[in-house]
């Protein structure tokens, strides 16, 4: 599993990180893309990697990755399976 804080911390760039908060606007891809003027096939690819990087499968899951980020709690994705949100306002 990910843990969001440790030794091995996953960065995301500038604009990957700029387009995963986007997503915790509730946008969906277009939304992103003409908010960046990028194209939406561009964003996607952003996206895919990010899902790659995280090791995460839904806009949910990142939505939760950026919580953890947001409160400096660890992102455990095993753990926040099992227990949701309880797992990162602890």
């Amino acid at each position: 599993s990910l843990f969001f804080g440790s030794a091995k911390a996953i960065k995301l760039s500038v604009v990957e990180y700029k387009v995963a908060e986007l997503y915790c606007h509730g946008f969906i891809d277009k939304e992103v893309a003409e908010r960046l003027s990028k194209p939406i096939w561009t964003i996607r690819t952003y996206k895919k990697h990010i899902y790659k990087k995280l090791g995460i499968s839904s806009q949910q899951e990142l939505v939760l990755y950026m919580v953890a980020k947001f409160v400096g709690s660890v992102f455990d994705l095993e753990n926040i399976r099992e227990l949701g949100l309880k797992a990162i306002l602890k």
